[in-house]
């Protein structure tokens, strides 16, 4: 949850308004919103909500977008209905009115964004020939919060091989796993250099206390009664597929082994596959983490879309074309898109006479 005091009103996420929305009716709006940038934000409609604050509920008019990097965005509307005042001095957001004062967390050191950050080693240590070692690691801000850990190769130089992660971080600091695959002792130094750290923004707030049956009707801050239900089959579903996940991760574990690790190495690769274990999908329509991953496509400067032919498809094959895309939309993978590098979906015949269905990557 951001606040911003120059936002005219306050704005929530369409995935989360439809997460958590219950029987709050949505309505039609006429505000039309545009980014810094001058591009649209797209508005599906308004909906009264109840922001919770310091264990108080607090009303108020939200506009509903699609878009939205935060899961909601406090206006200046929201502020001045309540009589909020934003107190840097002591960083809280306080009402004298009901005496709350909420902690405020500042962008610019805890929030995650998609700035890479520097990763250096946090202690000196030694690994031993043909062995991984947890090593200690930490970026110069005090980000809280899941990241990608990607190697920068220095290590590798050396001997040491650090693996792409998913990292939890806490106050800059986390641990990752570093393989020495040589017959000698190989030793990482305090301050080195190892890689690079990209904050993300997880989905899973809503399962926080849901072990409990507590807070489940709460998510980043806003309150609603069917919520409960939604997250404590949400939990149910994961706990089922992680049983059948769990003998795939070891099988991986040994194939990957094969002669070359011992039962206990082989133990503590699993180790590591199985607490990363929300990266791997469980079924058809699990995606696995790739729902927190940003992915950026930069263009040659003076580059023009490509103009595809367009290909009359028969009815049987526009049919399941059809089910295809909407699979794609309902999982969130693809949006409709008017922009001129949009690319149209193309099929082609395999030899088992089912169809496969790519995206050209012309541009």
């Amino acid at each position: 949850m951001l606040v911003d005091t120059g936002a005219g009103r306050t704005l929530i996420s369409s995935d989360v308004f439809h997460r958590v929305r219950g029987r709050v009716a949505l309505r039609g709006s006429a505000v039309r919103l545009v980014l810094a940038d001058g591009s649209p934000l797209p508005v599906v409609g308004e909906a009264r909500l109840r922001i919770r604050l310091a264990s108080k509920n607090f009303p108020i008019d939200a506009v509903v977008v699609d878009r939205l990097h935060y899961s909601v965005l406090l206006g200046i509307d929201f502020l001045t209905l309540h009589g909020f005042v934003v107190d840097l001095k002591r960083n809280v957001l306080s009402c004298e009115g009901v005496h709350a004062q909420v902690p405020l967390v500042l962008r610019e050191g805890d929030q995650p964004n998609c700035v890479e950050e520097c990763v250096y080693i946090a202690e000196d240590r030694n690994i031993a020939p043909r062995s991984t070692a947890a090593v200690s690691c930490s970026i110069k801000r005090t980000f809280s919060g899941d990241a990608i850990f990607e190697s920068s190769h220095h290590c590798e130089r050396q001997g040491g091989y650090a693996a792409r992660s998913l990292a939890t971080v806490l106050n800059g600091r986390f641990r990752t796993f570093i393989l020495n695959p040589t017959q000698q002792e190989f030793c990482v130094k305090k301050g080195a250099l190892l890689g690079k750290l990209t904050g993300i923004e997880t989905e899973g707030t809503l399962l926080f206390c849901v072990k409990k049956g507590a807070l489940l009707g709460k998510l980043t801050g806003i309150e609603t009664e069917d919520a409960c239900s939604a997250a404590l089959a949400t939990w149910r579903r994961n706990q089922m597929s992680h049983s059948s996940l769990k003998p795939a991760l070891m099988k991986l574990a040994r194939e990957a082994a094969g002669a070359s690790l011992d039962e206990r190495q082989i133990s503590m690769l699993f180790g590591v596959l199985w607490n990363y274990r929300n990266v791997f999908a469980v079924g058809k329509r699990d995606l696995g983490r790739t729902k927190v991953l940003r992915h950026k496509i930069t263009l040659t400067e003076g580059a023009r879309p490509v103009r595809q032919p367009l290909r009359r498809l028969c009815p049987k094959d526009r049919k399941e074309v059809s089910a295809l895309l909407r699979n794609l939309i309902d999982d969130k993978l693809i949006e409709p898109s008017e922009s001129p590098w949009r690319q149209e979906l193309c099929q082609f015949a395999r030899r088992t006479g089912r169809f496969a269905y790519v995206w050209t990557t012309e541009n």
